[in-house]
């Protein structure tokens, strides 16, 4: 039994170390061949969450021009806690897109922030 554990132990090991040794050398290698890449890739997930954001913005205002009642309440609370999820999801996408900047241009100078890159992989080991 403690075998099965100690190899199962050791498999997630390597595991989580290869996964991680993958994501650094996707990002040196997106960094050396195509850098604005991934910006882009940022820049389209905030704008759609934005729209999003905007959507639902639009369903609170016409929401609450309409009487109480159990379902409108129910539509306006729903309406306001995705409202406070799409806040949330914005902010950690630009600060995702501000850590990318910050890692690229210490990269780009020749040195590599470390604060920056253990952020940005442990951003990305979470996907």
């Amino acid at each position: 039994m403690y075998k099965f554990i100690t190899i199962a132990l050791i498999i997630y090991g390597v595991y989580y170390v290869w996964r991680a040794y993958l994501n650094m050398k996707n990002l040196k290698k997106n960094m050396d061949d195509n850098p604005k890449e991934l910006l882009i890739g940022y820049d389209a997930q905030i704008n759609g969450l934005r729209r999003q954001l905007a959507e639902t913005n639009e369903i609170i205002a016409r929401d609450q021009g309409f009487p109480p009642s159990f379902s409108v309440n129910r539509r306006l609370k729903k309406s306001k806690r995705q409202q406070e999820k799409l806040m949330q999801r914005i902010k950690q996408k630009e600060a995702a897109r501000s850590n990318y900047l910050k890692l690229l241009r210490s990269y780009q100078d020749g040195e590599i922030d470390k604060v920056a890159l253990k952020k940005w992989v442990n951003e990305n080991q979470r996907r």
